[in-house]
């Protein structure tokens, strides 16, 4: 895997994983309010509009899960091409 690839690889899983946790955290927020008025605790009266809360934490969340996910990709695959040229070099 080359270095442009291994970028490609950890930008292409946090944007797409990104994208789902936004997507999941606005839908908590649309569907299930008073979820996230539990976790935190934020009072009934409060003005907190709970669809851009659950949006930026589930941004936030799928980011650093996608960039965790293509970093250990990223490592496993040199890994592996590391472990496959010492197995056709020859020995010394």
């Amino acid at each position: 895997m080359t270095l442009r690839q291994s970028i490609i690889t950890v930008l292409a899983l946090a944007a797409a994983l990104g994208v789902i946790g936004a997507t999941i955290g606005a839908s908590i927020g649309l569907l299930l309010p008073d979820f996230y008025r539990t976790v935190f605790r934020v009072p009934a009266g409060a003005d907190i509009n709970m669809v851009a809360l659950g949006t930026g934490l589930g941004l936030t969340q799928g980011l650093t899960f996608g960039i965790v996910v293509g970093v250990v990709i990223v490592i496993v695959a040199a890994w592996r091409e590391v472990r496959l040229a010492q197995c056709k070099s020859p020995p010394p």
